[in-house]
């Protein structure tokens, strides 16, 4: 369905109905989000080759006729915001995509606060990433695969060496806490009695929908923090995007390299957890 926007549109056989870019699988908020973090027009036609500058014009355009449209003015804060969206939301409707906090920064005692005063709760799929609340789509049959087998395969191989979250938060730097499908963290890390992992030594990320943010916005997140090795499920192409070596200052990772569904990899932490990508697939 298009709307008054022309290059905006809303599937709801497509990524749960949220606003996208022409009918491509990049949702406005991403790239609302992008801006907001101070990403420049050109580099995020760069990262996103199918986008073209009058895209990122009309999300924003877009994202404040959204905002005008709850009545919301330009002055909320993030709580009232919240409250706001929450009266306004039919019950059992997911918050994703259209979450009032979407484009807006927040600091993660903010975040916390929220999710402490139950105003984000479990139907709430968002996660904070550079001070962005985002939201996460939801996970088809090969998404929900990839990480059962993820999840048996790590449990497994690094017994005794270090602990497996599956979707749980990782609180990384003082702006982000997201929820990768898979971290492996230290025994340390896990035993935390001040809150959630501050590190991990391996984080996946299974990409469907999600590819072209994990690409982008995760991947300059982990390499930003100091993650020393980050993997993509590529589920469409039926690989592994393995990213090493990061660089924080730069937000990159200096070693990038693709692994084939016929191949196998181990993660440099864990030489003898060596997984075979097929499985991921199957």
């Amino acid at each position: 369905m298009t709307m008054r926007f022309g290059r905006i549109t809303v599937d709801p056989a497509q990524m749960a109905g949220v606003p996208c870019i022409r009918g491509l699988r990049i949702p406005v908020t991403t790239v609302v989000s992008l801006l907001a973090q101070g990403m420049e027009e050109q580099r995020i036609v760069l990262e996103y080759p199918d986008l073209e500058a009058a895209d990122i014009r009309e999300a924003l355009c877009y994202a404040a006729a959204a905002v005008d449209a709850r009545g919301l003015g330009s002055s909320g804060d993030p709580l009232s915001l919240l409250q706001s969206e929450r009266r306004q939301r039919p019950p059992g409707a997911p918050a994703m995509g259209s979450h009032p906090l979407a484009g807006r920064r927040a600091t993660l005692d903010e975040y916390h606060s929220l999710i402490r005063d139950g105003l984000l709760g479990e139907d709430d799929r968002v996660e904070l990433l550079r001070g962005i609340v985002v939201g996460m789509t939801p996970h088809g049959i090969a998404h929900a695969r990839a990480i059962q087998e993820l999840t048996e395969h790590f449990v497994i191989a690094v017994r005794g060496l270090a602990k497996v979250l599956v979707q749980l938060p990782l609180t990384i730097g003082d702006d982000s806490e997201p929820e990768p499908d898979v971290a492996v963290v230290s025994l340390g890390e896990a035993g935390r009695h001040d809150g959630h992992p501050r590190s991990a030594l391996l984080v996946v990320e299974v990409a469907g929908d999600s590819l072209h943010s994990d690409r982008a916005l995760k991947r300059e997140l982990y390499a930003r923090t100091g993650v020393p090795e980050y993997w993509i499920v590529n589920l469409e192409e039926r690989c592994l995007e393995v990213h090493r070596d990061p660089d924080p200052a730069g937000a990159r990772y200096a070693v990038a390299f693709r692994v084939a569904e016929t191949e196998s990899v181990a993660p440099v932490a864990f030489p003898g957890a060596r997984l075979t990508v097929a499985i991921l697939f199957r």
